[in-house]
């Protein structure tokens, strides 16, 4: 408390706090105006600010607010008559030095300590002016105010500018602290909320409170008395209450004294912290202290220059004459930058924004304090400036040069993985498609109305099309795509001048803040991803690479000179999907990586270049075990600020784990326990809880392998006994090995009879599961109801027919499948479990992922964006199963697989290390064998009821299948379970086809589609359409685009005669595309009217496509088949050639003639045959007989009339 009147003071620092509110919540990190000046202006003047406030302005203000708490505390030891000014300045300078040590201690002591006291102190000084405000409300009120508040205050002034601007410094002085706040933004939680408010809340305080307190003064003292004194607290203490009063108030002086030294203490602690982490000061201040967990060194220096400013500073007027001249020249310089980011950056997230007005008048005036006091205090304002203009050459002396990094080894990481798109990126592909934000909102709020709005660029188009200028546009994306990429392979070495790191912190700080109000908002997160870069696998070892850590939980890293870069990290496990708090386990702030041979990448729309690193192989989690130099020594200090203290016991890795677990994040749960088992290898506890986690993550022989080690100890209580026991027998079940699994059930129970029910439970699955191996008798009904939920992901097991695969060195991957026995058609040959699956429901809330597929040069939406990871982490907690997808076709840019391949894996095998691979994982041969072998899931229901989001998969042994446009088998999935039936018979040892894509379109499109798997379909279909010729299958294909135009009974017949005329006459079947003209034609007669047509024209449809229809009556009697011992079907119960290509065509074909008849000529025994028809094809197709077809398909008016077969 100075003798020092609130007036307009105190409006202006509010006005400069306003401001400083916007650049906070602008650029929400830690460091105040170092951070801000940084970002608008270049290092320089950042340094310049750390410089001079590290050196001069916080212990300088320190000195100011140490000296007040001497003199109060000195005057306690003289009488109240003594003159002040006869009292030793050097007993002043030693109490005002016990005060700083005081303080020093309370910041050290632990990080609480040190918020609680500043809390405790703030309360004292705060009673302290209310008290004050009080006791001169009550004088007032008493008649009792000094001849001061009747008489002339200005009387005596001196109306120099020179001495106006000194009298604002030492009236602003006592404001300030208004920027404090401001060095802390890092440590704050919802910075863009709460800083304007701890901002605006405490300057209303601070101001009221100083103006009554001034008030009050000038009520109880005389004018005279307050300008004369050092200690005008004390002196209104004794004018009201004596001696006791003066010593009080003395006390609560001090008390406050204490409390704002030990508050710029703490704040300004941070600064050399936080100069030190960026290079500015010697890496020795950025350090914690391991034990107290707090910034010793930093605040040890900033408490030894606040004691020496104490000794040497020349008192209190020339400190405060000093200190503002500093100090608002960059206050000035902050506010300044806070407009010219306005103009350079107006698109900048502003949670926070103040008027304009105040900016410039903060300016304005504080320019005006700049240049006034060189006069009336010419020697202070010339050290002021000295101070500052020394920092120049200091900071270009300790400046690096720009290093060549393109080549460099081990540089460092951080990633936010599932690759958000950038905003750029995605707004230039949206023009490109003539796509406004507002329509795909729109689309987006209507079922299937974003594949309606970009189903016209995506992946394989589901009905005809008449227009190629989307598919052109798509191509020229990729086309620029991939030569961007090329280009950037050509480059040279450059050198890399990393971004200043307080401003790539302050970017990452703010896109965080963005995402986690998209995340909280439940709004659809966009993603995009671009596969076939030729990513790089390192295979060199650890021992040679430099140690990197990560600094933002965005996309950030620095290594050990504290450069930085931005960094992208894909296909790590555990991230799909993830949100910021589980990102937050995975890669928490300091978590020391390196990476393997790191390149820099420039990105397809420009701007910085970053490293990209797509093989989670490449990135190794230093720990004391795996460490490539225990020397590693970082600039910025061994801890990054805020960063997580790591549990240092057995229990606290069990707790962290369990949390983890609790949440589902079962990546981090696992890296838990394996971290705390490299602590504590003994620990049981910590290894079974790890088997249960890699349980949940679908890694049974990591599983089986903790189990069996900790069954192996000696002395195992019966409490774990039970655990490993229980969770063995799962990991044996989870690994399909029915047998084994229910051996070990049996034991669990009858060792532990407490466990006998659920033990009895899992028995009898493994008994249900071995005989669907067996037999391959499996409740389809169920299986089609349970793939209907939100969980996809159906618990059967797998089952092979009479099928095997053999070489076929004329085919593309060398090899092939036969059957090996006769098989009828319907026969089940082969129920296969995703090796990995995605589905729309993995995310919460959903997400658009786009795909640009520079192997396969289309573009993609979908699920398949995430199945490189979801590899990745099969990988992880199975190293053996790599094999099974590096066995697999992957294009003709990779060597050919082996001719055979044996689906069974390797024995499991322990992971000790999780995520520490073993192997390299090679995403570059997993991004082309998903290119090539993964299936979108479909039917039933058929793939006419598409998701808004396809779901993918890689299923293992169908993907051995070569591909016929007319196959002799078909394929369907119940969720992420694939169940491959004959379409038709097949002879023992011919090949067996499956369709890579249906035949539901013409020659034309069918070869689009499969060039991005072969040059050259030679099925029969695509034989017969290229015996027709080129100029007729381009004919029909035009035709083809027409047929949903052809609104008249006239002009579908005419396209139909016009279509005829493209197949040659001694053609015996037609492709799809007739079977949609006829069809196309039926559902006009029927619109119109003509029944009657309608049923000709769809019988002559299913006749043209082969199948022998025996009744074609539509009144009267029945027509029977003399061949058929029962009145059965209308139909002959022979497949028709095209079953495998048309078979869904051909069972809503039946069903829609059935549902004719009964509704509209009320014939109940036609009806009946017709949907008898629909079951035995469906049951061929799908089989579960009537059961599955009624659930599936069926009219729920007719589910109680349909024939069952």
């Amino acid at each position: 408390m100075r003798n020092v009147p609130a007036d307009h003071r105190g409006v202006l620092a509010w006005t400069g706090a306003s401001s400083f509110a916007e650049l906070g919540s602008m650029i929400p990190i830690s460091g105040g105006p170092q951070a801000y000046l940084a970002y608008a202006y270049n290092p320089l003047v950042s340094f310049l600010y750390s410089w001079t406030a590290i050196s001069a302005l916080k212990p300088g203000s320190g000195a100011i607010i140490a000296l007040i708490f001497g003199e109060y505390v000195m005057r306690l030891f003289y009488p109240h008559d003594y003159n002040p000014q006869d009292i030793p300045h050097w007993q002043t300078q030693i109490m005002a030095s016990l005060c700083v040590l005081v303080a020093f201690m309370l910041c050290v002591g632990s990080p609480r300590l040190g918020t609680r006291t500043a809390v405790l102190l703030t309360v004292i000084k705060l009673a302290a002016l209310v008290s004050v405000t009080v006791l001169g409300i009550i004088q007032l009120i008493r008649g009792k105010a000094s001849s001061t508040l009747r008489g002339p205050l200005f009387s005596g002034t001196s109306p120099n500018p020179s001495s106006f601007a000194l009298a604002l410094y030492s009236g602003l002085w006592a404001f300030d602290g208004w920027d404090a706040t401001n060095f802390v933004t890092g440590e704050m939680k919802n910075v863009e909320r709460n800083l304007p408010r701890v901002i605006h809340s405490s300057m209303s305080i601070v101001l009221t409170a100083f103006l009554f307190a001034n008030v009050s003064y000038f009520t109880v003292l005389e004018k005279d008395v307050v300008a004369r004194s050092n200690t005008v607290a004390l002196d209104f203490g004794r004018a009201l209450f004596g001696s006791l009063g003066g010593v009080l108030f003395s006390v609560m002086v001090a008390i406050s004294c204490l409390g704002a030294l030990q508050g710029g203490l703490y704040t300004s602690s941070r600064l050399v912290y936080a100069s030190g982490q960026e290079g500015f000061l010697p890496s020795f201040f950025g350090r914690l202290n391991q034990r107290l967990k707090t910034p010793v060194n930093a605040t040890a220096l900033h408490a030894t220059l606040t004691i020496v400013f104490i000794i040497f500073g020349g008192g209190f007027r020339s400190l405060v004459n000093f200190y503002s001249v500093a100090g608002w020249g960059f206050y000035f310089l902050t506010v300044v930058g806070l407009l010219v980011l306005r103009i350079k950056e107006p698109n900048l997230d502003r949670p926070y924004k103040t008027w304009l007005i105040t900016p410039v008048t903060f300016s304005a005036v504080a320019l005006f304090l700049l240049f006034m006091p060189v006069a009336a205090a010419p020697l202070e304002a010339m050290a002021a400036v000295g101070f500052i203009l020394v920092g120049i050459p200091i900071f270009y002396l300790t400046r690096e040069r720009p290093r060549d990094i393109s080549g460099e080894r081990g540089t460092s990481l951080l990633a936010l993985t599932m690759f958000p798109i950038n905003p750029d990126d995605f707004a230039k592909a949206m023009e490109q498609l003539n796509l406004t934000p507002a329509e795909i909102g729109k689309a987006l709020s209507q079922p299937n109305g974003f594949e309606g709005l970009l189903g016209r660029m995506w992946s394989m188009p589901s009905g005809p099309k008449s227009d190629d200028s989307d598919s052109d546009t798509m191509d020229t994306l990729l086309e620029n795509a991939k030569e961007a990429h090329e280009r950037e392979k050509g480059m040279p070495p450059f050198p890399y001048d990393p971004p200043p790191r307080i401003s790539l912190i302050a970017a990452f700080a703010q896109d965080r803040a963005s995402l986690a109000d998209t995340e909280n908002s439940g709004q659809f997160m966009t993603r995009s991803s671009t596969v076939g870069l030729e990513p790089h696998v390192s295979k060199s070892s650890l021992a040679d690479l430099r140690a990197k850590r990560t600094v933002s939980v965005q996309f950030g890293a620095e290594d050990t000179a504290g450069d930085v870069v931005m960094v992208s990290l894909y296909n790590y496990p555990g991230t799909i999907g993830a949100k910021i708090d589980l990102l937050d386990t995975l890669f928490p702030l300091g978590t020391v990586l390196a990476i393997k041979e790191p390149t820099l990448k420039t990105s397809l729309a420009g701007g910085l270049p970053h490293i990209r690193v797509d093989c989670p192989s490449d990135v190794v989690r230093l720990t004391s075990g795996n460490t490539p130099s225990s020397r590693t020594r970082w600039r910025t200090g061994e801890r990054v600020p805020l960063a997580p203290e790591p549990p240092f016991t057995e229990e606290g890795w069990k707790a962290l784990g369990n949390k983890y677990f609790q949440s589902g994040w079962f990546t981090s749960a696992a890296l838990a326990y394996s971290t705390g088992l490299a602590r504590t290898p003994s620990s049981q506890v910590l290894r079974l809880n790890r088997a249960m986690t890699y349980l949940k993550l679908g890694h049974g022989g990591a599983a089986l392998s903790d189990c069996n080690y900790a069954l192996g100890q000696n002395g195992l209580p019966a409490s774990l006994r039970v655990k490993a026991l229980y969770r063995k027998a799962q990991a044996l079940y989870g690994l399909g090995q029915w047998g084994e699994a229910e051996l070990a059930f049996k034991i669990t129970s009858s060792e532990f009879p407490s466990e006998r029910v659920p033990c009895t439970t899992w028995a009898e699955k493994c008994r249900k599961r071995r005989q669907q191996t067996e037999t391959g008798n499996y409740d389809w009904l169920e299986m089609y109801t349970t793939s209907l939920s939100k969980t996809k992901r159906l618990d059967v097991a797998d089952y092979k027919g009479d099928i095997e695969v053999v070489a076929f060195p004329t085919r593309g991957g060398g090899r092939g499948v036969i059957a090996t026995k006769d098989v009828v058609a319907g026969q089940l040959l082969l129920v296969s479990k995703a090796f990995v699956s995605a589905f729309p429901d993995d995310c919460d809330p959903p997400e658009i992922l786009f795909i640009q597929n520079l192997i396969t040069m289309r573009g993609q939406r979908g699920c398949g964006a995430s199945l490189g990871t979801k590899v990745a982490e099969r990988i992880a907690g199975d190293p053996g199963c790599a094999r099974l997808v590096y066995d697999l076709y992957a294009g003709p840019s990779f060597p050919p697989p082996p001719s055979t391949y044996v689906l069974e894996q390797a024995p499991p095998t322990g992971v000790e290390r999780f995520l520490d691979f073993d192997i390299p994982v090679d995403i570059a041969r997993i991004e082309a064998v998903l290119s090539f072998n993964s299936f979108q899931p479909s039917g039933p229901p058929l793939p006419s009821k598409k998701d808004s989001d396809d779901p993918s998969a890689l299923f293992l042994l169908p993907s051995l299948f070569n591909h016929s446009c007319n196959p002799n088998a078909s394929w369907v999935c119940f969720g992420d379970i694939m169940v491959i039936r004959a379409a038709r018979d097949i002879p023992k040892g011919s090949e067996v086809f499956i369709a890579y894509r249906l035949g539901d379109g013409s020659f034309v499109k069918r070869q689009e589609t499969l060039r991005h798997y072969f040059d050259k379909c030679t099925c029969d279909l695509c034989t017969l359409d290229r015996a027709d010729g080129e100029v007729a299958c381009k004919k029909r294909d035009a035709l083809e685009g027409k047929i949903s135009k052809w609104h008249t009974v006239g002009k579908a017949r005419q396209g139909i005669q016009n279509l005829e005329q493209t197949y040659k006459k001694k053609r015996k079947h037609h492709d799809l595309t007739m079977t949609y003209a006829c069809l196309h034609l039926a559902r006009v007669q029927k619109r119109e009217g003509d029944v009657l047509g309608f049923f000709r024209t769809a019988m002559s449809a299913l006749q043209q496509a082969g199948l022998a229809i025996t009744d074609k009556s539509v009144n009267g009697a029945l027509r029977v088949d003399p061949h058929l011992v029962v009145d059965d079907l209308p139909i002959r119960k022979t497949v028709p050639p095209m079953m495998g290509a048309m078979g869904d065509t051909y069972i809503e074909t039946c069903i829609a003639i059935g549902n004719a008849f009964q509704y509209h000529y009320g014939d109940d025994r036609r009806a009946y045959r017709w949907t008898g028809a629909a079951v035995w094809l469906h049951d061929i197709r799908y089989g579960g007989g009537s059961s599955l077809f009624n659930a599936h398909l069926l009219d729920p008016e007719l589910k109680s009339k349909v024939p069952f077969y």
